[in-house]
């Protein structure tokens, strides 16, 4: 069940009943979205303005941003860049997270994250309440807003083509969260 007491739970397997409890948000959790390249790891954003990335694998999150006062509406995965991550936010827009190393070391991996690109809402008073990246065509996103306006960002390159070892830090994060 998502949401209810900020609980995340999961069946480990259809034909078993038993449920794995992860580290809950201090409110409700509105958002879901599980790594197109690990299939471990999932996202969540919630009320409490923070976004998570868990891995299936252990029950506490292993890394949270909590970018502004305010919630986190929706958050998704980018298709076509393991380390990028898009979040709604309730104040700041769409906000665009690269959680790739930069100067050749890995310690942005398992460093707090601001956002790389803030996006702004059709309206400076509305939230950003969902968001989808385009499978096919990886530099399109769409953002809905609180006023009901969708808006469509063509983005930079460098959001949408993967570095070379991209896939093996995404591995590296997500290993890194057993050690938590």
């Amino acid at each position: 069940m998502i949401g209810e007491e900020g609980l995340a739970e999961m069946s480990v397997q259809p034909k078993n009943p038993i449920t794995m409890a992860y580290q809950s948000h201090d409110s409700p959790i509105y958002s879901v979205d599980f790594s197109p390249f690990n299939r471990h790891l999932f996202l969540t954003s919630a009320h409490d303005g923070q976004i998570r990335i868990y891995s299936q694998l252990f029950p506490n999150f292993g890394r949270c941003f909590a970018p502004e006062q305010g919630a986190i509406y929706t958050c998704r995965w980018s298709p076509s860049r393991p380390l990028v991550l898009a979040a709604g936010s309730e104040h700041s827009g769409t906000l665009i997270y690269d959680l790739e190393p930069q100067e050749g070391t890995l310690d942005n991996l398992l460093l707090p994250s601001i956002p790389v690109q803030q996006l702004p809402s059709s309206d400076k008073r509305s939230s950003i309440v969902c968001l989808e990246f385009n499978n096919k065509t990886s530099n399109i996103l769409a953002c809905g807003d609180s006023v009901g306006a969708v808006v469509i960002w063509k983005l930079a390159e460098r959001f949408t083509t993967a570095q070379n070892d991209e896939i093996e830090n995404l591995q590296i994060l997500a290993k890194s969260f057993g050690d938590t």
